[in-house]
């Protein structure tokens, strides 16, 4: 929202004025100059215009084309502009969430300074600040329910709090809103909403999903002991009443169901994640919450009987102590914290997992959780979301020729370990990451032959580099793939002959994607599973108050979203479904924090 905007570049504004600017190069000639840098999605997606005034001062800068994801850029698209300005110098940080845009700013500022015929090494001397930097300031507030996590769980338990009489604070670390929601589709599962009263799918019931759901979870052969079939249920059979609480908050969806899928009904939010995140913002700005961003939550407080009566948070200059009756984590999940994911998920690790989730979900909330005794699931899992071809080739060249469906696709022994077309439909595009994890042997290869002029160019470009392996033979490219030669000549002529027979009995791929690999030379590249989430966090009631591991209530603590999930999957994911039952989950958590607060 604009509020919001304004809060991270006001935070930016004041960081830059508190520092003397830094020294003013030398300029030929004033005027205005443009420049274009890589961004988060690649060369040429940032385009700036930069004015210089006779003294060689940068008077304005503009991001004149923005590439970048909507919403999770913004931040950066505001306020890096306005710190350089203010302070004269490209020595400003990036907005923490959207460091790709920043840089891509930053590169192209410098690129139009080139343009203007001056040195850009002048301007990245660092702002002079006092020697004795100011210690930060102690701050006390008070308020009835404190949440920490401004994403679709966070602000949807604020929102429900307020609504049920409390006064209510969101604090995130993050310089905008929104956590990995801003890279969603905005796609709620809801079932029995109002919304489709006049629109209604054949699917839209209980029975319908709670099948889908199954079938979901059985993919990949594991039985982890989850999903929590009771909790479950009960938060399935609230969502539909959750979007329509959203309706009646002024957020918008589209009136029909979203029609990728019509095994279970989806809503979809105007404007994706991003938008839907945009409007949860202003409809708690409305009821008059308090949201500050840069705010990270460091440690919870707690009384002499154990129950959690605050939490202390910093800023970049100031440590502030919340006294709150209630306290409600909503920061997700443990998927950027490698060592968290090592710890609970060794087998994700084992798979080369790579986060495509947003880089605030390193389980603060999580840790704070455990050190005043909550409880956590035995086994965490990772919801899957998709694949990526190796990120080190991406950045060399475009992959979008690289398809995999009609690859051959082996582990690190040269073994074939799935159907490379698995994750095909749109409802499956995590089967391929599943087998991947679940085989457990990473790196992962895909072979490709020299029949694709565009894949082979994009190949190429990763051989010399060593990123990509190329040989005239399989039993070359065995030896460049370090992998087992005879294993990998095993897998390749299997699979050949699963080709020519148009039928693949290992894995039961579609004939179609049954595609030969014969025209030498050879290539194979790595491709790696990725998550969207962390399935796992803290013990919980199906209120959301958060309980020790012998399920004892630790008063004035509640959890919501990828804090505490793991009741709804097995080790497999079902897409459009998170957003739905994590706004379920914090609307109920927010009603019985503002309950419990105010009945003290």
């Amino acid at each position: 929202s604009k509020a919001t905007m304004k809060r991270c570049i006001s935070l930016l504004l004041t960081v830059c004025l508190l520092a003397t600017m830094a020294a003013v190069p030398a300029l030929a000639e004033a005027g205005t100059y443009t420049g274009v840098g890589a961004g988060k999605n690649g060369e040429g997606s940032i385009e700036v215009s930069v004015t210089l005034d006779d003294a060689g001062v940068i008077t304005d800068v503009e991001v004149t084309k923005n590439g970048d994801d909507a919403g999770i850029s913004d931040p950066a698209v505001e306020g890096v502009p306005a710190a350089i300005v203010a302070a004269n110098s490209l020595a400003v940080d990036a907005v923490a969430g959207a460091t790709l845009t920043s840089n891509g700013i930053l590169e192209a500022v410098e690129a139009a300074l080139n343009a203007a015929g001056v040195d850009p090494s002048a301007y990245k001397a660092a702002p002079e600040t006092d020697e004795a930097e100011a210690e930060k300031t102690a701050v006390e507030q008070t308020t009835d329910v404190l949440v920490i996590g401004a994403g679709i769980a966070g602000l949807s338990s604020a929102m429900s709090a307020k609504e049920n009489g409390a006064d209510v604070v969101i604090i995130d670390k993050m310089s905008a809103p929104g956590g990995t929601t801003n890279l969603a589709g905005g796609i709620l599962v809801c079932v029995d909403s109002e919304l489709f009263a006049d629109n209604r799918l054949e699917s839209d019931s209980m029975e319908a999903i709670k099948a889908y759901w199954e079938e979901r979870m059985a993919y990949g052969g594991v039985d982890s002991g989850y999903p929590d079939q009771e909790r479950l249920d009960s938060v399935l059979a609230d969502t539909g009443k959750t979007v329509d609480w959203m309706v009646s908050n002024g957020i918008e969806f589209d009136a029909t169901p979203y029609s990728a899928s019509s095994r279970y009904p989806m809503a979809l939010a105007n404007g994706g994640g991003a938008g839907l995140i945009n409007m949860l913002v202003d409809a708690c700005e409305e009821k008059g919450i308090e949201l500050m961003l840069n705010t990270k939550g460091t440690s919870l407080i707690t009384d002499d009987t154990g129950a959690v009566v605050g939490a202390v948070a910093e800023t970049e200059d100031s440590i502030i102590t919340f006294h709150a009756k209630s306290v409600i984590l909503a920061t997700g999940g443990i998927s950027q914290n490698q060592e968290l994911v090592e710890k609970y998920s060794p087998k994700l690790t084992r798979a080369g997992l790579i986060p495509t989730s947003a880089v605030s979900h390193t389980g603060d909330g999580f840790l704070m959780a455990l050190e005043v005794g909550a409880g956590t699931f035995d086994v965490f899992a990772t919801p899957l979301f998709s694949t990526v071809v190796d990120p080190e080739l991406s950045a060399l060249t475009d992959t979008s020729a690289l398809t995999i469906y009609g690859q051959l696709g082996v582990n690190a022994n040269g073994d074939r370990f799935g159907n490379e077309a698995a994750s095909a439909g749109w409802d499956t595009m995590d089967h391929t990451a599943s087998d991947m994890i679940q085989d457990g042997n990473a790196p992962f290869w895909y072979i490709y032959d020299s029949s694709n002029a565009d894949a082979v160019a994009a190949l190429e470009a990763g051989v010399e580099s060593g990123v990509v392996a190329k040989a005239d033979t399989i039993e070359g490219l065995a030896l460049d793939m370090h992998v087992y030669t005879d294993r990998l000549v095993a897998a390749y002529e299997d699979y050949s002959a699963a080709v020519a027979a148009g039928k693949d009995e290992a894995f039961g791929k579609d004939a179609s994607f049954l595609l030969p690999i014969e025209k030498s030379p050879f290539y194979a590249v790595k491709v790696y599973p990725t998550t969207f989430g962390s399935a796992g966090g803290v013990t919980t009631t199906d209120q959301g108050r958060v309980t020790t591991q012998d399920g004892t209530v630790i008063p004035g603590l509640y959890a919501a979203g990828e804090m505490s999930n793991r009741s709804f999957y097995n080790e497999n994911y079902v897409l459009a479904a998170s957003l739905g039952l994590y706004s379920t989950m914090g609307r109920r958590a927010g009603a019985a924090a503002a309950s419990d607060a105010l009945a003290e």
